[in-house]
């Protein structure tokens, strides 16, 4: 448990070394689904700190349903994590980590293998397919939280080829309110992790920083 964390400089500290690094897709060092998950909450938590957006003190208690409890300025939220790639794409990602990533993008195979197609709408495809997956899970969940945060990971060839993700936020800036619709009333508000960027939705708001590195200097 990380307990009492008052400011980005604890909240560094008491993390440690979770999260900094996760295994290869494959191999007897692969990644397990927990690493994934510290690495996800870790840039999530860390890149808001760093813009001011985060209500302390904070408490983090990993579990299972949801994955993360937390406490925020004594709101109680579960954070849920997952991948929001598709199946084609993790197949093509694994062939390339297999081929010491030597695949130029031009080459991709999955579901755009010349770079081309409405990349965008597949990755908001790939987006609102596994919110509506994680909302039907959270609905089940035993002893339920007061709300909940979704955390998505997005690696996918669509990611991959979208360059300029400001843009790209704005232009699907009207999709956003579809989200509160299908989803559980719990689920107050969405993050999704996707190329330098962190993308945050709420009803009514969205926003995007750069992602947290961890090799930047820390004031």
């Amino acid at each position: 448990m990380i307990v009492h964390v008052t400011n980005l400089v604890d909240l560094i500290s008491a993390f440690g070394n979770l999260g900094t690094k996760v295994g290869g897709r494959t191999g007897p060092d692969a990644r397990t689904h927990e690493q994934q998950e510290w690495w996800c909450l870790r840039h999530h938590l860390f890149t808001l700190a760093a813009n001011d957006q985060l209500e302390y003190p904070i408490t983090i208690q990993k579990g299972e349903r949801p994955d993360f409890c937390c406490t925020f300025a004594g709101r109680e939220i579960g954070i849920e994590v997952a991948q929001a790639t598709h199946p084609l794409d993790q197949r093509e990602l694994t062939r390339m980590e297999n081929e010491d990533g030597c695949v130029f993008v031009g080459q991709l195979g999955g579901r755009f293998p010349d770079g081309g197609g409405n990349t965008e709408r597949a990755w908001w495809a790939d987006v609102l397919k596994t919110v509506r997956r994680k909302s039907r899970k959270v609905r089940s969940y035993p002893n339920p939280l007061p709300e909940y945060s979704l955390l998505l990971y997005s690696n996918s060839n669509a990611q991959r080829l979208i360059f300029d993700w400001p843009k790209a936020f704005e232009e699907l800036d009207s999709k956003f309110g579809q989200l509160w619709r299908i989803i559980d009333p719990a689920i107050k508000s969405l993050a999704i992790i996707c190329s330098r960027w962190l993308l945050l939705l709420e009803p009514g708001n969205a926003k995007h920083y750069a992602l947290w590195n961890d090799d930047k200097p820390t004031d």
